[in-house]
């Protein structure tokens, strides 16, 4: 089984848990379940995939290269314990969400740039859900990119759910 460079893993990493965050539950509103952040220490793994993949709305799937068949997959309220596997139960549940039971949208992320091979080595419904939908692009380099009004972070905003209207909270005075 192939693992990822180091600087790969990195990006990764602070993508999941300071970029995503930062911007999508900061500045939009929107809330996110990581793995290791805000699950409960010993919680059924198992119960807790199934609850977080019923609460979601969308699925985020970030594709990282060189990875193969051990590409990463995170979601809006389901990310991994550091990272599902593809063919885990995660990625299984996730994926049978999003195409045989179309209860979620799928939204796709690159991280970095392709493999020579492009995307013929994920499995067929990963390769199904990237012919349907181009993954956006995340200009890691790009200093631009960071900030929560950028061409990237519009263009996920875009495929989340929509925000419900803030209601005023306006609060008694006497």
């Amino acid at each position: 089984m192939q693992s990822m460079d180091k600087a790969t893993e990195e990006s990764l990493c602070r993508f999941v848990t300071k970029d995503l965050p930062s911007v999508l539950e900061e500045k939009c509103g929107y809330r996110l379940f990581i793995h290791g952040r805000d699950d409960i220490p010993g919680e059924d793994r198992l119960e807790l995939v199934e609850d977080r993949l019923k609460q979601s709305r969308r699925l985020m799937v970030i594709l990282t290269p060189g990875l193969g068949s051990e590409s990463k997959i995170t979601d809006q309220n389901l990310a991994p314990p550091e990272y599902s596997v593809i063919g885990g139960f995660d990625w299984q549940v996730g994926l049978h969400h999003a195409l045989v039971q179309r209860e979620m949208t799928v939204i796709l992320i690159q991280l970095g740039d392709t493999e020579p091979q492009g995307y013929t080595h994920l499995p067929p419904g990963l390769q199904h859900l990237i012919r349907k939908s181009a993954p956006i692009r995340w200009p890691e380099d790009s200093r631009a990119a960071v900030a929560w009004n950028s061409r990237f972070w519009k263009r996920v905003r875009y495929l989340m759910p929509a925000k419900p209207a803030k209601k005023c909270q306006q609060s008694a005075i006497i």
